[in-house]
């Protein structure tokens, strides 16, 4: 009779176990266990998503003239009349310029060829390059047609871009934002000026506006690259700037 009583115990006890892990358990069917890891998941993204930066905006480039170049030699500098600005001049082949694929008559012999210059201004300004060069007649763009090849500084043959890529002090520099030049009484966008715009009666040679920038006081790095087109045979640069007080 004692043992029979034991085995009951212990059947019960059995019995009572398991209950207590089948209440424990969650139905392979309960909607609440599909519910509960989207619920985490979601979470989960929504804090990552809240601590990640919302901006991917990057900080303004700094002008970095080359600080190892050493400045053009055949640099002169002529102050303007009231002093508020000056005029920079250089030969196209002074000594101190650094290059490849740049030939002694100032042309860029294919894609990637370059010139890089320093030069030295007195003042902080806001100025313009030009470039003396001779002229060319061959597959003129025509403003007329709208046809041809080339411009001073644009082509049309062969890419439809500039003939140039431009930095100042690293700064890129986007010539399609220059604007317009008035030819006589005509505003003409600067991918549309021709040598002929510039060059005088009886001339061979012309002096021709290019990109306006920011001129550092100071060391100032200029560096051309060729793009396309014809090349521009380049004899001698001239920056010509009006001081900036702010």
């Amino acid at each position: 009779m004692k043992k029979k009583s034991i085995f009951v115990s212990f059947a019960a006890l059995s019995l009572l176990l398991s209950g207590i892990a089948a209440c424990n358990q969650t139905p392979a069917g309960d909607p609440s266990n599909s519910s509960k890891a989207p619920v985490a998941t979601s979470t989960s993204k929504s804090s990552t998503s809240k601590s990640t930066p919302t901006s991917t905006s990057k900080a303004p480039a700094v002008p970095t003239p080359d600080a190892t170049q050493t400045a053009v030699a055949s640099q002169q500098t002529t102050p303007a009349e009231d002093g508020n600005g000056e005029t920079i001049t250089w030969d196209a082949q002074d000594a101190n310029k650094e290059a490849d694929g740049f030939s002694s008559a100032g042309k860029f012999s294919s894609t990637g060829s370059y010139v890089k210059f320093t030069f030295t201004a007195t003042m902080k300004m806001k100025a313009r390059l030009y470039v003396t060069m001779p002229a060319r007649n061959d597959s003129v763009w025509n403003r007329e047609t709208q046809s041809g090849n080339q411009s001073i500084w644009y082509n049309w043959y062969d890419g439809d871009d500039w003939k140039y890529n431009v930095q100042v002090n690293t700064i890129a520099i986007d010539q399609s934002k220059m604007g317009t030049w008035k030819v006589g009484e005509v505003d003409v966008p600067m991918k549309e000026l021709v040598y002929a715009d510039f060059l005088a009666d009886g001339a061979s040679k012309l002096e021709a506006p290019w990109f306006e920038f920011d001129v550092l006081e100071g060391r100032n790095t200029i560096r051309i690259e060729r793009n396309l087109g014809y090349s521009v045979n380049m004899e001698a640069f001239k920056v010509v700037g009006t001081k900036v007080t702010a």
